[in-house]
Formats: structure tokens, C-alpha cells, sequence
């Protein structure tokens, strides 16, 4: 998803891809340092379908679709289409917020839809720890195997938003989304096993 935005000195309509979000670039125009912003608005081009976003300041304005070059106005709130009936469903930021990256029920056919999730800011960090580590970490004891949490974390999912986690070693995760560093220790009693007084 490429993130549309506008020159601070001179105005000039930019574009770029997801991973460029929080770097600065020159303006193609002016030459003046501009800085590729973390974008609010998700919305898909009305001629070709392809999927924008924008910080919310750009609501409202009227931008050259990049790919397919036809005039477009920026709306008020984020947009999902539904692929199967084409309807428009309206998604304001905290909706948004709840929905990003997951799945949404179109309201009139009942599809499926994935909810696009915007592009972020990449924290960098350094050292031997990922982000969140030390402020935000939890251990799951591998004896609780059939936890709720514990089995989310099996399928790839975050047990506290429910985005994708990153494996960090062999029994170590962080979600990229809510910086938790989640750890699997050793199991002391295994599933199935008898305890011997």
C-alpha cells in the first residue's frame, strides 16, 4: 500500500511505498527535505482499485491516482469496498484502529473481507533484545499447553491484539503491533505425564 502526501514548502503531490514511512526525502519540485508521515486514511482508487493511504490532513483533496494517473478526491474517513457486491463501507480511525489487519463481514453479502493494515513507523532498535522487551513481557509456561493465549501464539497469532508475531529464538515472540516480547519457557511436567510423591 503506497502512502500519498503533499510537500510542506511547495505542495507537491508524493508517493511512496509502505516501508519508507517516517524517512525524509527531497522534494521532486523544490528540493526541500520532506517526511514520508504515518498515514490515517485507507481508501482505494475508484478507477483502478488500488489501495492508498494518507495522513488525515489530505481528507477531502484531490490527488492523480499514481497508478492508473485518473483524478481522485481523498475521502473524510477510510474505505473498504466489498470485492464480491462493490459496496462502499465507511471505517472511522478508532474502527480502523480496532479492524487493522484483520478481517472484516461485509454488511450486504457477508464476504470476508481482510482489512488492510497501515503502514508504521519501524522502530528501530539495538542490542540483543526486540522492542518492547523489559517493559512489556509476559511468560507463558509450556506446562499450561491447552491456554487460550498459548495456542494463539501456536497459530501465529498475538494472544493480547491478535496480529502476527515474530519469532525472536526458538521459543521467543514479539508483536510487531503492540511491542510485547512473549517467551515459552522450558515445560517442567509435560501433557500426559504422572507426578511420582
Amino acid at each position: 500500500m503506497d502512502i500519498l502526501f503533499e510537500c510542506g514548502n511547495c505542495g507537491k503531490h508524493c508517493c511512496v511505498g509502505a516501508d519508507a514511512v517516517g524517512r525524509t526525502f527531497p522534494c521532486p519540485d523544490c528540493g526541500q527535505t520532506v517526511l514520508a508521515p504515518e498515514p490515517v486514511l485507507v481508501f482505494p482508487c475508484p478507477a483502478c482499485a488500488a489501495v492508498y493511504s494518507c495522513p488525515e490532513s489530505l481528507g477531502g483533496a484531490t490527488f492523480f491516482c499514481p497508478a492508473c494517473e485518473e483524478k481522485m478526491s481523498i475521502p473524510e474517513t477510510s474505505i473498504l469496498i466489498c470485492s464480491a457486491c462493490g459496496v462502499n463501507m465507511k471505517l472511522d480511525a478508532d474502527f480502523y484502529d480496532e479492524l487493522d489487519g484483520r478481517k472484516l463481514e461485509c454488511p450486504e453479502c457477508g464476504e470476508t473481507l481482510p482489512v488492510p493494515a497501515r503502514p508504521r513507523t519501524q522502530k528501530a532498535h539495538s542490542g540483543p533484545h526486540p522492542p518492547g522487551f523489559g517493559n512489556k513481557t509476559l511468560r507463558l509456561d509450556t506446562i499450561l499447553e491447552s491456554i487460550p493465549q498459548a495456542d494463539q501464539l501456536r497459530d501465529g497469532s498475538c494472544p493480547f491484539c491478535g496480529h502476527a508475531v515474530e519469532a525472536y529464538g526458538a521459543k521467543s515472540y514479539t508483536c510487531s503491533h503492540c511491542s510485547r516480547q512473549i517467551t515459552m519457557t522450558a515445560p517442567t511436567i509435560k501433557r500426559g505425564d504422572l507426578l511420582e510423591e
